[in-house]
């Protein structure tokens, strides 16, 4: 287990410089008990939690790497298939 978070770390350092953010359709699978068990991981409040995954900004606090490990418990997929490079900020 020690290794698989270790080699998670060092995927994420890599990509450190790089711009990125959690993919959409990761977030669209996020219901509203989900959000509530990523703020409890996170120590932060819901409304928090879910007002960062509605913005979901370019290295923002969701790719940190506690709120990558939570949202990839709740999702069920590995931390590194769970970001995006992006090469510009789009704003809607």
């Amino acid at each position: 287990m020690f290794f698989l978070y270790f080699a998670t770390y060092l995927y994420c350092i890599i990509k450190i410089q790089q711009k990125m953010r959690i993919k959409k359709e990761i977030l669209d699978r996020l219901d509203i008990s989900s959000i509530n068990r990523i703020a409890l991981a996170l120590g932060r409040s819901a409304a928090t939690v879910a007002a960062q995954i509605r913005l979901n900004k370019i290295n923002g606090r969701l790719t940190k790497m506690d709120a990558l490990t939570a949202i990839s418990k709740e999702v069920g997929i590995a931390v590194d298939q769970l970001l995006e490079v992006v090469s510009e900020e789009v704003t809607a």
